[in-house]
């Protein structure tokens, strides 16, 4: 039984209260699992709305960016608050700074899309199958959000990208200036197969035309990344990809993303079943 908590997110591990924040939340917490993928214990944050016990929701797995963590969409955006009144259940993962990818040695995409999504339909009031599961994200989780739609297009029934960091795997990046090690690290050399396999440009370009998630992409006009997700809207547009694109007042922060995940929780909650 889940203990309804006006207002406020407990942030729990699998034995201790670590912290408490405040949110317009009905109940979230923080939960430990064992990824089979990884190797380790994971932790990710869930928000459940109020309703009836017995009742069970659609999903939507929403991805931090680059240097954040599980916490950061209750922390900083109304996301939960959004949900709880779309009748949306929110899960948050831990994806560390792994751009979401599968490498030779670390399995950041398989413990999203098969350990987490297990862990997630076992323990929480959701409804299990494609046409009930989102996947959404800002900056890197942008990124792997689509991603994730061409790599597993039977496993999500939309996609959505705020401000997407999708140009990464190119040799030259928004990112990756001044941090080429870094991004040689997750990505590999310039010709790698790692790159090559988690390209969203060529993903996309060489997709089927059915099948897929329904795609969201979103970027602020004074954004760095602007460009490239209009580039990448461009693709989607002349393959014919069912999607769409918005180009939005603000730049690559919170005030933008508070405000765009309002907007794209609602048609998520239309999206699924």
């Amino acid at each position: 039984m889940i203990m309804k908590l006006p207002f406020v997110i407990v942030l729990m591990t699998a034995t201790a209260t670590v912290a408490t924040l405040t949110a317009c939340a009905d109940v979230a917490s923080v939960e430990s699992f064992h990824s089979a993928a990884l190797g380790r214990t994971m932790r990710y944050a869930v928000a459940v709305p109020s309703a009836p016990e017995g009742t069970r929701f659609p999903v939507v797995y929403l991805l931090h960016g680059h240097g954040g963590d599980h916490t950061d969409w209750f922390s900083h955006s109304g996301a939960a608050a959004t949900a709880n009144a779309l009748g949306l259940v929110v899960v948050t993962p831990d994806g560390g700074n792994s751009w979401y990818l599968n490498t030779p040695t670390e399995r950041w995409e398989d413990y999203i899309v098969q350990d987490l999504i297990q862990e997630v339909e076992r323990r929480w009031p959701v409804r299990p199958g494609r046409q009930s599961r989102a996947v959404a994200g800002l900056s890197m989780g942008g990124y792997g959000a689509m991603k994730m739609a061409f790599r597993h297009p039977g496993t999500f029934a939309m996609a959505a990208s705020m401000s997407g960091a999708l140009d990464t795997t190119r040799t030259v990046s928004v990112f990756g200036r001044g941090r080429e090690a870094e991004v040689t690290a997750w990505f590999g050399p310039p010709d790698s197969a790692t790159r090559r396999d988690n390209d969203v440009y060529r993903l996309a370009a060489e997709a089927g035309s059915t099948g897929l998630p329904y795609l969201y992409v979103d970027c602020g006009v004074d954004d760095p990344w602007f460009g490239i997700n209009r580039e990448f809207a461009a693709v989607l547009k002349a393959r014919g990809l069912a999607h769409e694109f918005h180009e939005e007042p603000g730049n690559h922060d919170w005030r933008y993303w508070d405000r765009q995940v309002r907007a794209v929780l609602p048609i998520v909650a239309k999206r699924l079943q």
